[in-house]
């Protein structure tokens, strides 16, 4: 990314340079933005403003609670807990024995089908975060350029709250701070009824136009009303 906004920035027939980006991207763009000043904006869409291991752990309550299943308090805490300990175990590249203590309870749990619970040190849930070790806290602190950040209202996977307090209170010192949510969309922007069908692909897909409108009025109003972005 960073390599990218250098060779854009270095053209002359070209206007700002900034950083578009979805989900995962809140934990790469704030760094980049920090460190190169040639970035001169920053649009995230439902981007994670908490560190990797809190946003999976959260994830997780969010499907128990909207599964329907009652849960009491002590089980979201137990399943919030165990998500976190199994994200930082990846990261810290532990071996599997380390992961079986925690696993054998939670797979035991009400919460278990709820909780991404490895079967083996190979599973793609954990080369994922051995991949993303570095995704703590975004840097959004030190980010000086205009922000605008997007998240949807029924948003699992990055739920608009913590996110969105985290995320203004870290941009608290930027004086160009847009952050909105969209009522009733979800991780992909859409609004209910986006996926259609049963199963997995091809049987169930996706319709784009079902994204919310909001969504594209955000993004066009926000760059009209700065200089040069909307040319």
């Amino acid at each position: 990314m960073e390599a990218a906004v250098r060779l854009l920035a270095a053209r002359a027939d070209l206007g700002p340079v900034g950083l578009f980006g979805y989900s995962a991207a809140g934990w790469v763009m704030p760094r980049v933005a920090a460190a190169d000043s040639a970035v001169a904006f920053v649009v995230m869409l439902v981007g994670p403003a908490e560190p990797l291991a809190e946003q999976q752990a959260r994830t997780t309550v969010m499907f128990m609670q909207a599964s329907g299943t009652p849960f009491s308090e002590a089980d979201y805490a137990a399943a919030f807990e165990y998500q976190l300990q199994t994200v930082r175990l990846a990261q810290e590249n532990a071996p599997w024995a380390a992961f079986e203590r925690i696993n054998a309870p939670a797979r035991a749990a009400r919460w278990a089908e709820h909780a991404l619970i490895p079967d083996s040190i190979d599973t793609p849930d954990l080369d994922y975060v051995r991949r993303n070790r570095g995704f703590d806290a975004p840097p959004w602190a030190r980010v000086r350029v205009p922000v605008l950040a997007i998240f949807g209202g029924s948003d699992p996977i990055v739920p608009p709250e913590p996110n969105a307090t985290v995320l203004r209170r870290a941009l608290a010192a930027n004086a160009d701070v847009s952050v909105h949510v969209l009522p009733g969309a979800d991780h992909t922007l859409a609004r209910p009824g986006a996926s259609v069908g049963q199963g997995e692909w091809p049987a169930r897909f996706y319709r784009p136009w079902t994204r919310s409108p909001h969504l594209f009025d955000l993004l066009r109003e926000w760059f009209e009303r700065r200089s040069g972005f909307g040319d």
